[in-house]
């Protein structure tokens, strides 16, 4: 297990241990720093973990996969410095068009609900959350009238928005230690059936953030009004949502956001 904030960085190596009781552990830290009575300052802390099963591999290996976690972590943490990158990126993309801000939100609330009631693991909701929040970063790179034309696009126009999914992968493929949500953004537009885009994915091919994010996406489009059209009800967006599974859409994922949102 990793600790980290504030510069300082510890290493604790616990003998015997599996995956869930070093997120009990982790809970109980956080909490504990959470409930700290600090007067001056406020505390943050980034924590992840790995277990290595034997001695095969690269010690190494096992610890840039923990400081990964640690920075997506710092990312999504309010009171660290590193969040800033997050909230500069985001407020770019919010001048250009106030409801991509909303929408994100709403995407990531969703989107988290959905891993949890799929059994994600401490990290991976910290992924998913990340990958939701930058879904559309790369809009930030395509022009507002197209953003915000209330009409329907032309094939040409079209083309040039969806360039936004390989523009957002580079962007945050730049920033560093975040290669798996930069491939969540790059393919978050495939389809089950394999006509999506930019790369034709299909099914399992497809990363499972990705397949998580199109359909809390797509739910929150149908839901919600647009510049170029009016929302629709709960029940027929989930009527939507069963009509396209299997061709657009994972169809067990979709069961699963359908049941969390009815509970």
């Amino acid at each position: 297990m990793y600790l980290g904030g504030g510069g300082d960085e510890f290493f604790i190596l616990i003998p015997n241990c599996t995956e869930s009781m070093c997120e009990e552990m982790m809970t109980e830290i956080r909490e504990s720093c959470e409930n700290y009575e600090k007067q001056f300052i406020q505390l943050s802390i980034a924590l992840g973990e790995d277990v290595k099963y034997n001695l095969d591999g690269n010690i190494y290996d096992d610890i840039r996969c923990i400081e990964e976690k640690v920075y997506r972590q710092k990312l999504l943490d309010k009171k660290s410095m590193k969040s800033s990158v997050l909230h500069t990126m985001k407020k770019t993309l919010e001048e250009k068009n106030m409801e991509t801000r909303e929408h994100a939100d709403r995407v990531a609330n969703n989107a988290v609900s959905i891993g949890r009631a799929m059994g994600f693991k401490m990290s991976e909701l910290d992924e998913l959350e990340l990958t939701a929040e930058l879904h559309d970063i790369g809009k930030i790179t395509i022009a507002e009238e197209l953003l915000l034309k209330p009409s329907k696009l032309t094939e040409e126009e079209f083309e040039i928005l969806k360039t936004h999914a390989e523009k957002g992968y580079r962007i945050i493929h730049a920033c560093g230690e975040l290669i798996d949500v930069a491939k969540s953004v790059l393919t978050h537009h495939e389809r089950w059936d394999g006509s999506g885009y930019p790369l034709g994915l299909k099914e399992d091919e497809i990363p499972l953030m990705a397949r998580i994010i199109s359909i809390a996406d797509a739910y929150d489009v149908m839901t919600h009004d647009r510049v170029y059209k009016s929302a629709i009800s709960q029940e027929e967006a989930f009527e939507e949502l069963r009509r396209n599974a299997g061709t657009q859409f994972d169809p067990q994922i979709v069961e699963v956001f359908i049941e969390y949102l009815v509970q």
